[in-house]
């Protein structure tokens, strides 16, 4: 095997790890055996998924789903929609109640109905898609997004674990090197 083959071989390893540790983060709670922590959302999460939601400018923080439901029938604004959406989705890492994915895929939907150049929306929606191991639409979604802000490392990486996913490992080793 040549040297070429083996660094490709690496590389797609760490991109793997890399994409499950995020997967892991973000479903940090999901096995929690407490049943006060399904009752109620958690306001704590890991710092891993609080540190990617806060380089998105994303901050469901001290919002409670509730207020943020409120805000969504009084300001229906993609914004709203996108912190209601990270908010279902930051319950779901918290409780384990899969029911979140719907309804954090439902207003991330409208905060693009909204805003279809939204690029916070477009990057939670697609970072959903690949927790639902949907890699077509996390590279439909991820690559929007990566077409609005070509630098940004978040959309970048989604695309590449999609790219990786999908078989396309030249492609995804273009946009890891990216």
């Amino acid at each position: 095997m040549n040297r070429i083959s083996r660094t490709r071989r690496k590389v797609a390893a760490v991109a793997a790890l890399a994409g499950i540790s995020l997967v892991a983060a973000s479903l940090g709670g999901v096995f929690s055996d407490d049943p006060q922590a399904r009752a109620e959302p958690v306001r704590q999460e890991s710092p891993g998924a609080r540190a990617a939601l806060d380089a998105l400018g994303i901050s469901s923080g001290d919002d409670t789903v509730e207020s943020l439901e409120q805000a969504a029938r009084t300001d229906p604004s993609a914004s709203t929609f996108t912190r209601l959406g990270v908010a279902y989705l930051d319950v779901v890492s918290t409780t384990g109640d899969a029911s979140g994915y719907a309804r954090a895929e439902e207003a991330l939907e409208r905060a693009i109905e909204l805003d279809p150049n939204s690029y916070e929306a477009l990057v939670a929606l697609a970072g959903l898609a690949v927790t639902r191991h949907d890699f077509p639409r996390s590279f439909e979604l991820s690559q929007r997004a990566a077409g609005l802000q070509p630098a940004s490392t978040d959309a970048l990486a989604i695309l590449g674990d999609s790219q990786l996913e999908l078989g396309d490992y030249d492609a995804a080793f273009a946009t890891f090197d990216r």
